[in-house]
């Protein structure tokens, strides 16, 4: 099996192989650095930052891009007669089929180039591994050893732009992280309990995220948040070298890699750069990012979102569905009007997101992000389920308004 840094993806990261890169790090931390904090940032710490940061409004401004030039602007395919999405198309902006780069047609050099840009939507993983130490029970006559578990909670993001520093952040949901912590706190309870009897269990956790191009990232910090309207925006590190292809799952691909000296130094080099800049190391500077507009779509308005494909197999993360928006709500879920002074907090849109697609965002037709995916819903007027997310004008709430100064603004 090739070592991971040999590996030359011509797609997305698969789930086992985030899987398997995030447990690399732990290894790595646990033999090289376990003098110092983890580079990894925890799900408990994640939310404990989440909490924190509610509301918390950033020094920085988010520009306006109701129409965003040919150049910025979302390419999706799905605008036909039909009204049916062209699969396979990255979900970035200006980047097509034709422009998918693989070893038979590319460069080794090309290829870096393009993945260094991104794709600007990306899958993110929050993962929770449980391991157990080889022990001998007082109960028992024989050593055991319970395999490797894991828990993966799966949800989508987008990157958006700073307008001044240029930073890129990534909005996502907040549920899939509110969700992962309670199954970690379950799960270290849990672990509390059984290493009184059959040794020591250690309980790891952090959030990866992967791209249509290969790339992954690690989520060091939240750095605002917004619960009631399901938001969250993300500091992100780029991994250094390429995780592990596992088709099917395989220890031994795993166990290769960790003697593989030029990753592990790499990786070790990573960490504690990492640490020392406190996890806010600027490592997506060239990276696509998607254009935001504050105004809402009027009804029947056709939008398309992103949405997760359920296998690993192939060369694509996510296809485009198109659908239409249907109606609006206020942050108490009742019917609202836009263009008028109505609170506009959740959009009601006909196409339904897949399990993975919340977080991802909503596009209108002049390519630009006019929501985020938040999950779908049955209602008692409706023959079928619906897609509902945030508004992005909401977004605008934890960021300065141009020429005003918030008195409860972040420092960076």
């Amino acid at each position: 099996l090739p070592s991971p840094r040999c590996a030359n993806p011509a797609g997305p990261i698969s789930v086992n192989g985030l899987v398997d890169y995030f447990r690399l790090l732990g290894w790595i931390h646990s033999q090289r650095l376990s003098d110092h904090p983890s580079p990894i940032t925890s799900i408990a710490s994640l939310s404990e930052q989440a909490d924190a940061s509610d509301g918390l409004q950033l020094n920085a401004l988010l520009r306006y891009e109701a129409d965003p030039p040919s150049s910025r602007r979302v390419r999706t395919g799905a605008w036909n007669p039909v009204g049916r999405p062209t699969d396979g198309l990255l979900a970035g902006p200006e980047i097509k089929r034709d422009d998918r780069i693989t070893a038979a047609s590319k460069t080794n050099d090309q290829e870096q180039g393009v993945r260094e840009h991104g794709a600007g939507i990306l899958s993110l993983s929050y993962i929770i591994t449980i391991d157990q130490d080889l022990t001998r029970s007082e109960n028992q006559l024989a050593d055991i050893k319970l395999p490797p578990q894991e828990h993966v909670i799966t949800c989508s993001g987008f990157l958006i732009e700073c307008q001044d520093s240029k930073e890129r952040i990534l909005a996502t949901c907040a549920h899939t992280l509110w969700q992962s912590n309670t199954i970690l706190a379950n799960e270290l309870r849990h672990a509390s309990l059984i290493s009184t009897s059959h040794g020591e269990r250690t309980v790891r956790s952090g959030c990866l995220a992967r791209d249509q191009l290969g790339n992954a990232f690690m989520v060091s910090q939240v750095i605002s948040a917004l619960a009631s309207a399901d938001v969250l925006f993300f500091r992100l590190i780029k991994l250094p070298a390429t995780p592990p292809h596992l088709q099917p799952p395989n220890q031994l691909a795993l166990e290769e890699a960790k003697t593989d000296a030029f990753l592990v130094d790499s990786l070790v080099d990573f960490s504690s750069m990492s640490l020392e800049h406190h996890g806010a190391l600027d490592t997506l500077a060239s990276f696509l990012t998607l254009p935001v507009s504050p105004y809402p779509p009027p009804l029947s308005s056709p939008v398309c979102i992103p949405q997760l494909l359920n296998s690993d197999a192939g060369d694509s993360l996510f296809h485009w569905e198109l659908g239409r928006v249907i109606e609006y709500k206020d942050t108490m879920g009742i019917k609202a009007t836009v263009r008028t002074y109505d609170p506009l907090n959740t959009m009601i849109v006909s196409a339904v997101p897949r399990h993975g697609s919340s977080g991802g965002p909503i596009v209108n037709e002049n390519g630009t992000v006019v929501g985020m995916i938040r999950g779908f819903q049955s209602a008692y007027d409706q023959k079928h389920a619906v897609g509902f997310g945030t508004v992005s004008e909401r977004f605008w709430e934890l960021f300065q308004l141009p020429g005003l100064r918030s008195a409860s603004f972040k420092n960076d």
